[in-house]
């Protein structure tokens, strides 16, 4: 560690000059990002125990976020959807930002990233989305395909490498055994599978919730 501190004194106190530092660090945030894809998917985990998890993953990235240590394209593009496990609006603004760099550095993920984290913040300041990556559980605790924006077409989604909206149609209807119907907003709504955004219950939230449209 001295010796760390040392080289990226002489390096101008630029936390991403030391290779060899910056290459045990990307381990380290990818090491995160496995660790909870893998809690997600490993259905004897909790969800407060996989929640508790990911606060401290969020904490341990900003932390590396606010000493400039995100150095590598793929550290931002695994800090961003390390952060999209927060609870905090502020915290998902920093994640976009994160997946912009990504996108501008042309990394493959990166447009897709932005979209569904501009979703993700949209719906949490209790807004429509805009390109379909979002989904919440409603009252009969069915999963249901957030509002979205009426005037976002295919075209544009297809910019951000997501999906045509028909797709998502289908998942929601199949995820809640609806197979036969066809993937048509009207489906969903039949089946009360399209539901209003719920924000977040924070004063994040509602400190940097935008004007009303």
């Amino acid at each position: 560690m001295i010796a760390w501190l040392a080289l990226a004194a002489r390096a101008g106190g630029d936390p991403c000059a030391d290779a060899d530092a910056v290459k045990e660090r990307s381990a380290a945030i990818k090491q995160l990002y496995d660790d909870g894809e893998a809690e997600r998917a490993d259905r004897s985990a909790t969800a407060s125990s996989v929640l508790e998890r990911d606060e401290e993953r969020v904490k341990a990235i900003l932390k590396y976020d606010k000493k400039g240590q995100l150095c590598t394209v793929e550290d931002k593009w695994y800090g961003a959807w390390i952060l999209t496990q927060a609870d905090s609006v502020e915290t998902l603004e920093r994640a976009y930002q994160l997946a912009q760099d990504t996108m501008n550095a042309r990394y493959a993920n990166g447009p897709w990233l932005v979209a569904y984290v501009f979703d993700m913040k949209r719906v949490a300041q209790g807004y429509r989305q805009s390109y379909g990556s979002q989904t919440q559980v409603n009252e009969r605790n069915q999963r249901c395909l957030v509002e979205i924006e009426p005037d976002v077409t295919d075209e544009q989604r297809a910019k951000y490498n997501v999906r045509p909206i028909a797709d998502e149609y289908r998942q929601v209807l199949d995820a809640n055994g609806y197979r036969d119907d066809p993937p048509t907003l009207d489906s969903l709504r039949q089946r009360g599978l399209y539901c209003a955004p719920q924000a977040f219950k924070s004063k994040d939230a509602k400190k940097n919730a935008p004007p009303p449209e």
